[in-house]
């Protein structure tokens, strides 16, 4: 005798299924989020303190946003409590500037998507975003070149959330109070 499935059965199965398929494991062991039927990954970022997750790791004190040559700099502090390397109750001042920005998106964190990454600074690898703009840039009678080397980043700071899309990014960190043990670096990708 034949089974016989209900369509409602077939179509909660089949999202089952796609849900677990949500995560990929790297070769590392760690499970790396994936969006609806892509391919897109995120990977944490190393930073001089380790890898920052949460929504009070990364406090925005000021933006600075200069059009010629685009480029977007963060100035704030990050909370050594939610880094991975860095100690607990410590503030660590940092400098993050992204250069040669080709697209940039700011959204309030409360009204943002829910969190995809894996920490509070990512880099989005298989970006459509990127590859939506990649492909733009081709259909252009002379193409600029440098979408073709850029990376997609997310930061996701106490307030705001940003992506962008840029060429490279310098990121200084160091401690915030005289006496504290220094984590001086700079992350340059």
């Amino acid at each position: 005798m034949a089974s016989c499935v209900s369509p409602v059965e077939k179509r909660r199965r089949a999202i089952s299924k796609r849900r677990r398929s949500d995560w990929k494991s790297t070769s590392k062991g760690r499970r790396v989020a994936m969006t609806n039927r892509t391919s897109e990954l995120f990977q944490p970022i190393q930073t001089a303190i380790g890898i920052l997750d949460g929504r009070d790791a990364i406090f925005l004190d000021r933006v600075h946003y200069d059009i010629y040559p685009l480029k977007l700099t963060l100035i704030g502090s990050l909370n050594g409590t939610l880094s991975s390397a860095g100690q607990s109750g410590i503030l660590y001042d940092y400098c993050l500037t992204f250069f040669d920005i080709q697209a940039l998106q700011t959204v309030e964190l409360d009204l943002a998507l829910p969190h995809e990454g894996q920490s509070s600074f990512d880099q989005v690898l298989n970006s459509r975003w990127l590859s939506r703009l990649q492909l733009a840039d081709e259909r252009n009678v002379v193409p600029q070149t440098i979408v073709a080397r850029c990376n997609h980043y997310r930061l996701w700071t106490y307030d705001y959330v940003f992506d962008v899309i840029c060429s490279r990014y310098e990121l200084t960190v160091q401690a915030d109070h005289p006496g504290t043990p220094q984590a001086d670096g700079a992350g340059v990708h």
